[in-house]
């Protein structure tokens, strides 16, 4: 038996204040405020129920601060909100293919967003576009480990036409499945060649953006964990990780346990139960194969 400490609703995962620590937005209960729970704290075990899923709450895009459900709702676990929540968010980070865009969303949109290009491994670069207000906190959220941004425009809109121009050239990835991020993490990395691929694929760019830039390569491997990255064990089929913590990238927790680096993609349990303990277990996964050669 362990030591429940708290049950959470896991709410949000990111990367808060100046320094970016990676950081859990948890929820002790229906009516409670949000707890802010650095990454770093943990020393125990976290484990995951899938039941039952709450709406996360809702967002103030005027404000950017986010507030619980007031209702407390219970969800389909396709969803991540209720619909009363959804609403007074009012945000679809798809807007350019939506039927109609809500007047918070349309006010949003009118204010400067960035264009980047993230780095993820070897060969895989991926466009995007981002609040400028956010900085570098989107690439934080996806798990970038290198980035460039190429470009600050007006509007949202103006963003949109030139990322969807650059997803439409070869070697450009407009989206990326977790599935995917987490076997990246079994490819070693360089930043040096990083840099050298992201430099190469803003050279591509120039026909859009309609001028050469020679934007600042940013390696972000440092938000993440000061541990070496080294072909880490996914638990996110068991739901439950034991260890001490040592970071996230992304939304991957990471986890350390005699010696071994192990992860929990925390991205599909937005509004789950999530339960930590002051206690260690052996974490559970299949026999590791070890090469010869």
């Amino acid at each position: 038996m362990y030591t429940v400490l708290v049950d959470y609703i896991l709410i949000h995962y990111g990367f808060q204040g100046e320094g970016h620590t990676p950081t859990l937005t948890l929820q002790a209960d229906g009516t409670g405020e949000f707890t802010q729970l650095p990454a770093g704290m943990i020393n125990g075990t976290v484990s995951v129920t899938t039941d039952t899923r709450h709406c996360t709450g809702w967002h103030d895009l005027v404000t950017a601060k986010s507030s619980p459900c007031p209702n407390n709702a219970v969800i389909a676990p396709s969803y991540e909100q209720c619909r009363e929540c959804m609403q007074k968010t009012g945000f679809n980070p798809a807007f350019y293919n939506a039927a109609s865009v809500s007047p918070q969303q349309q006010a949003r949109n009118k204010q400067p967003h960035i264009l980047y290009l993230a780095h993820f491994a070897p060969g895989v670069v991926k466009v995007g576009i981002s609040w400028a207000e956010r900085g570098i906190r989107r690439l934080l959220e996806q798990g970038a480990r290198s980035a460039v941004i190429i470009g600050t425009f007006p509007t949202a809109d103006d963003a949109r036409k030139a990322e969807a121009a650059i997803a439409a050239l070869p070697g450009f990835h407009e989206t990326l499945q977790i599935r995917h991020k987490i076997q990246y993490l079994n490819q070693p990395y360089s930043n040096e060649s990083a840099a050298d691929e992201l430099n190469a694929a803003v050279a591509k760019t120039r026909g859009i953006i309609g001028r050469d830039v020679s934007p600042e390569v940013l390696h972000l491997g440092r938000y993440y964990t000061s541990s070496p990255i080294d072909k880490p064990i996914d638990l996110t089929k068991q739901g439950k990780i034991s260890g001490r913590c040592v970071g996230m990238v992304g939304g991957l927790l990471l986890c350390k346990q005699e010696g071994q680096l192990f992860l929990l993609s925390l991205s599909g349990f937005k509004g789950n139960i999530i339960t930590i303990t002051d206690q260690i277990a052996k974490n559970q996964h299949d026999p590791i194969q070890v090469s010869l050669f």
